[in-house]
């Protein structure tokens, strides 16, 4: 049977007579109502919305209490989700500003290392060692007499290449 708003324009005495009919009948009945009341006699829930059929079976009550817990289920998923989005995308921030704070610390590293050979690639080991000293010399007090005496001295350039790499190595391998 097919009963499309059945309960409109019917008082409450008929009312109560069609769901007394309708919790007796024993074939498959079919309706199209919009009353909360009268959907609560039935046994399963066809509800359309969204362009999609959730179908339920139980009473009208039933379902909503099930579907607001659904409902609720997917709003808190959806908040969780946006939390552990909101934290990712706080962890990245650090890591960037970790890693532009690494990069930043590593430029002034290498504009101030007593290493400035790392500078220096593809340079020979003459040029690198005088070049090396002359930094050292710039930076460290103790050394800087060694660039008066090399510059005082008139000694052959292979003798100050020595002179300078063995003052080099001495002060490296301390």
């Amino acid at each position: 049977m097919l009963l499309d708003e059945p309960t409109n324009h019917l008082d409450q005495s008929n009312r109560q007579s069609l769901f007394g009919f309708i919790n007796r009948f024993a074939g498959t009945l079919i309706v199209a109502t919009h009353d909360l009341e009268l959907l609560d006699h039935m046994d399963t829930i066809w509800h359309i919305y969204n362009q999609g059929i959730n179908v339920f079976n139980g009473k009208y009550s039933d379902y909503i209490t099930t579907h607001e817990k659904n409902l609720a289920n997917l709003n808190h998923e959806v908040n969780r989700l946006k939390l552990d989005k909101k934290k990712s995308h706080s962890k990245l921030m650090v890591e960037q500003q970790r890693a532009k704070k690494k990069k930043i610390h590593g430029e002034k590293n290498m504009m101030v290392t007593n290493y400035p050979y790392v500078a220096l690639k593809g340079v020979g080991n003459k040029q690198r060692i005088n070049i090396m000293l002359e930094l050292i010399m710039t930076k460290i007090p103790q050394v800087k007499h060694l660039k008066k005496y090399i510059s005082q001295k008139s000694l052959s350039p292979n003798f100050i290449y020595q002179e300078k790499a063995s003052i080099f190595r001495k002060m490296y391998l301390v």
